[in-house]
């Protein structure tokens, strides 16, 4: 089992698992800029519709905060100017074609933000990300 281990550079001793995965492991994570929320994307059983997860550091809590069937999520941005936030991409209404969402780290709460008019993917540079992830 591949997990996602946590503690100080200079006491590597001191590191303690963060996730809790039991199945296929975890190969996609990341820091969030708020300084206590980790990300990983999961997916089940090899289906390929990958979820976000976020545990927060200090308390151990987890959620899923894209928790859709058939539905991909893909990390777009996060900027430290606005640690609050992530820009997902998620292909809710087709399936061929991810939208950008702004997730919202403390409610978990989505909005959409950009229709994809026919992208491949999204490059989303630093100044981009912090204006979109205000609210409009």
């Amino acid at each position: 089992m591949l997990n996602v281990w946590a503690g100080p550079a200079d006491a590597p001793d001191e590191a303690r698992p963060v996730t809790k995965d039991r199945g296929r492991g975890i190969r996609s994570a990341g820091f969030c800029h708020d300084d206590r929320t980790l990300y990983y994307l999961q997916d089940r059983d090899g289906d390929e519709s990958w979820r976000l997860y976020l545990v927060d550091l200090d308390t151990g809590a987890e959620r899923c905060v894209t928790p859709f069937e058939g539905v991909q999520t893909r990390v777009l941005a996060h900027n430290g100017s606005r640690p609050g936030t992530m820009l997902i991409g998620l292909n809710k209404d087709r399936p061929e074609l991810h939208d950008v969402y702004r997730l919202d780290l403390a409610t978990g709460d989505l909005t959409k933000i950009a229709d994809n008019p026919g992208y491949l993917s999204w490059e989303i540079d630093p100044p981009a990300c912090a204006s979109a992830a205000e609210p409009p």
